[in-house]
């Protein structure tokens, strides 16, 4: 069984690392969603627009300080390719592979 923390301890810094990455590649560009396409876009002036499919794995609300799935988001009508990523987080927290 694999706890959290061992989790947050093997991963953390490969992800810190790509999210550092990533900030450094986008700058300064804006975001745009195209939800029915399932692509985002990045974009700024004098900056080569930068494009990719995405996923959504949820949204936070910052009047209530929660988070809601994206898989549980019943009323955004959010299509079943967007939700990918977040199904995959969901089976693996339900298969009680994990502990914390």
């Amino acid at each position: 069984m694999t706890t959290f923390e061992g989790l947050l301890e093997q991963y953390a810094g490969v992800v810190f690392e790509r999210q550092r990455k990533l900030a450094v590649l986008l700058g300064e560009r804006n975001w745009q969603v195209d939800i029915p396409s399932g692509r985002i876009r990045f974009e700024g002036e004098g900056l080569e627009p930068i494009e990719c499919e995405m996923q959504l794995l949820g949204s936070e609300s910052f009047e209530s300080h929660t988070w809601l799935w994206a898989w549980a988001n019943k009323q955004s009508n959010l299509p079943l390719k967007l939700l990918r990523s977040a199904l995959e987080v969901q089976e693996f927290g339900t298969m009680g592979a994990w502990i914390c």
